[in-house]
């Protein structure tokens, strides 16, 4: 049983499929999808905020980091995105899986990244510098 929030239904979820949600501090809906695009909803009023584009393939995980200001998205085109959720931007691409990335987790202080992919690794990456 659940709740269907009908002006973010009508708008994106009957019209592809929905592989990862993820709920931020404030209470907006990131929603990763098919159509390779992170949608950002507004919970209260159904509002669309934000389309994060970059993915060249559908996306299958999203994260956001407990302070709210960052966003990793990641799925079948092997990369990780991290978007800078203030500025809409993208800020960087992760690449070094040899598969679909399956999860992604931000740490609570936001500063490493960990992602798992069907490449059967768990790939550990520092947000604040440019090393993994």
């Amino acid at each position: 049983m659940g709740f269907v929030f009908p002006r973010i239904a009508a708008n994106h979820l009957k019209t592809t499929q929905i592989y990862d949600i993820a709920i931020s501090e404030d209470s907006n809906i990131l929603v990763a999808s098919v159509d390779k695009t992170v949608k950002l909803w507004d919970i209260n009023s159904g509002e669309e905020l934000a389309i994060l584009e970059s993915h060249s393939a559908p996306i299958l995980t999203i994260a956001i980091s407990s302070d709210g200001k960052t966003i990793a998205s990641a799925g079948s085109d092997k990369t990780i995105k991290v978007w800078d959720v203030e500025s809409r931007q993208l800020l960087r691409t992760l690449s070094g899986h040899d598969g679909w990335v399956w999860s992604v987790a931000i740490s609570p202080d936001g500063n490493t990244l960990v992602s798992g992919g069907e490449d059967g690794t768990i790939r550990i990456w520092s947000l604040v510098s440019q090393s993994q």
